[in-house]
C-alpha cells in the first residue's frame, strides 16, 4: 500500500473528530435554534424537488462535465477566491452582504455548467483502470475538485436564500445533491465519504432555507430523496478489489513464495502502517510484529489452519515459509474482518451500528494479533457513522417542516406530540425508535440519538419555536 492512499485513509479517520461545528457544543449535545414558519405543502407536490428531474436530463457524463467547471476558471478557483468563499460561508444569513450569489461572470460560467452536469444521465469515473494498475497507490485528484465545487454551491445557495429567491435556492441545492450523488458510483470508500461530506453541506443549506419567512415547505421533497442518500455498494466492491489485486500473488499462491516477494509486501504493509500511526514506534511496524509471530509456533500452527480454511491447498501451506504464512494469514484476518464490518452496511443505521459495534468490541480484544486489520477497521465505522449523521439529518429536516405544516392546518401551533402529526413521520435512524419530543410553554424540543458516542459535537438537539 502506498503513501497516497495512506494519506487519505489518514483524512478518512480524522475527518469526523476535527470538524467543528458553527455552534459549541454545551451539556454534551449542540442544540440549534429554530424559529419556523406555519406553511402548507406545495402543490404539486414535485414543485420544489431537491434532485434533478427525468425531464430535466440531458445526454453527457457527469463527472466529465462537473471537472469542466475548471477549465478556463483558474481564476475563480483561485486560493484568494477560495478563501474569501471561505470567510462568506462562515456568516450567518443574515450577515451575507448582497450579491453573494452572483460571484461575477466567472460565477456564473461556472454555474452553468454545474448545473448542466447535475442532469447529465450517465457518471463514469474511469477508474476501473487505475485501480487494477496502481490499487492502493490510486490517486484520487478529481475527489477533491469535487469538495472545492460543493463550496462553490454553498456559497451561491446562501446567497439565495439570504435575499429570499427560494426558487433559485431549490434550484441550487438540486445541483448540490446531485453533485453528492455522483459520487455514489465512485469505487472507493474514500469518494462515498467525499460523497456524504456534500450531502452534509446540503443539508445544512436547508436547514437554514427552511428557518426562512415565506420559504416553501419541503416534508415532502426530502421525503423524496434516496434513502441511503448514498448506497456505498460500489464503494464497498471497489475497496474489495484493490486488497485483493495488490495482493494476489500471496492470496492466491499455488506454491510457496520467493522470500523476495514476500518482503516486497511487507515494504507495502509497512509504508501503510507508519503512515496511519507515527507514534508507534519500532514495535509498531508491520515488519517488526510479522518476525516475531514466526518464532511462535502455535501462533503459525493456526495461521495454517485459517489459511486452508480459506481454501489454499493444504500441501502449498505446509511448505510455504514461516513469514509467507504470517503475512497471507493478516491479510486474510483483514479481509474476513473488512467484510464482517461492511456486510452490516447493506442495514438501517440502528442495525448497522449496533453489528458493528459487536464487531469493534471483538476486534479490540484480539488487535494485538493483526496489523492491517484494526486500522481498516477504524475507517470504515468512520464512514458508518458519517453516513448514519447524514440519515439522522435529513429526518430531523422531515419532523421540522412536518411541524411547519401541523402548523398551518392547526393556526399556528406547535403539535403536543409527534402522534398529532397527521404524516408519516420518520424515526430516529439512529436508534430506531421515535425521536424525544417534548413541548414547554412555546417551545418544543427535537432530540435523537448520537451517532458517535462519546462525541459531543455529532449530538443534535433542536429547540423549536412559531414564528407569529
Amino acid at each position: 500500500m502506498t503513501k497516497a492512499y495512506a494519506l487519505a485513509m489518514i483524512a478518512i479517520m480524522a475527518a469526523t473528530a476535527t470538524a467543528q461545528p458553527l455552534i459549541e457544543p454545551k451539556d454534551g449535545k449542540v442544540t440549534y435554534v429554530m424559529t419556523i414558519s406555519p406553511t402548507a405543502a406545495p402543490k404539486p407536490a414535485s414543485k420544489y424537488y431537491l434532485l434533478p428531474e427525468y425531464s430535466e436530463s440531458i445526454e453527457g457524463n457527469r463527472v466529465q462535465m462537473f471537472l469542466r467547471c475548471f477549465m478556463e476558471q483558474d481564476h475563480f478557483f483561485s486560493r484568494e477566491q477560495s478563501e474569501r468563499r471561505d470567510k462568506l460561508n462562515l456568516l450567518a444569513i443574515s450577515e451575507l452582504p448582497k450579491g453573494t450569489q452572483q460571484e461575477g461572470e466567472g460565477g456564473r460560467l461556472v454555474s452553468r455548467d454545474m448545473y448542466d452536469a447535475a442532469r447529465m444521465r450517465r457518471t463514469d469515473w474511469q477508474l476501473d483502470y487505475f485501480l487494477r494498475r496502481d490499487n492502493m497507490g490510486t490517486l484520487l485528484p478529481d475527489v477533491q475538485k469535487f469538495r472545492q465545487l460543493a463550496e462553490v454551491l454553498k456559497t451561491r445557495v446562501r446567497g439565495e436564500i439570504a435575499i429570499a429567491n427560494f426558487t433559485a435556492a431549490v434550484h441550487t441545492l438540486k445541483t448540490l445533491f446531485s453533485l453528492a450523488q455522483t459520487m455514489e458510483s465512485h469505487p472507493t470508500l474514500i469518494g462515498s465519504l467525499v460523497g456524504l461530506a456534500i450531502e452534509s453541506i446540503a443539508c445544512d443549506a436547508v436547514q437554514e432555507l427552511i428557518a426562512q419567512p415565506g420559504c416553501p415547505n419541503l416534508f415532502w421533497s426530502l421525503t423524496d430523496l434516496p434513502s441511503p442518500l448514498i448506497t456505498q455498494r460500489l464503494a464497498r466492491q471497489g475497496e474489495r478489489l484493490m486488497i485483493s489485486h495488490q495482493f494476489e500473488e500471496l492470496l492466491t499462491a499455488k506454491a510457496p513464495l520467493p522470500e523476495k516477494n514476500v518482503r516486497q509486501a511487507i515494504d507495502e504493509i509497512d509504508q501503510f502502517c507508519q503512515m496511519t500511526n507515527k507514534d508507534a514506534g519500532i514495535l509498531g511496524k508491520a515488519s517488526v510484529k510479522y518476525a516475531i509471530w514466526t518464532t511462535m509456533e502455535p501462533r503459525l500452527e493456526k495461521a495454517r489452519g485459517r489459511l486452508v480454511a480459506y481454501g489454499m491447498n493444504s500441501g502449498v501451506v505446509k511448505a510455504m515459509s514461516n513469514i509467507q504464512v504470517v503475512v497471507t494469514d493478516d491479510l486474510v484476518q483483514y479481509e474476513n474482518y473488512r467484510d464482517e464490518t461492511l456486510k452490516w452496511f447493506n442495514l438501517p443505521a440502528a442495525q448497522a451500528l449496533q453489528g458493528v459495534a459487536k464487531v469493534e468490541a471483538e476486534l479490540e480484544k484480539n488487535k494485538k494479533d493483526f496489523v492491517l486489520a484494526p486500522i481498516i477497521f477504524l475507517s470504515s465505522l468512520k464512514i458508518l457513522q458519517a453516513r448514519s449523521r447524514l440519515e439522522q439529518r435529513v429526518a430531523y429536516l422531515r419532523v421540522l417542516e412536518a411541524i411547519r405544516l401541523h402548523a398551518h392546518e392547526n393556526m399556528g401551533n406547535l403539535p403536543q406530540s409527534l402522534n398529532a402529526i397527521l404524516l408519516p413521520i420518520p424515526s430516529d435512524p439512529i436508534t430506531g425508535k421515535p425521536f424525544s419530543y417534548t413541548v414547554k410553554a412555546d417551545t418544543a424540543t427535537l432530540t435523537g440519538g448520537n451517532p458517535s458516542l462519546g462525541t459531543p459535537t455529532t449530538n443534535r438537539s433542536y429547540e423549536i419555536q412559531i414564528r407569529k
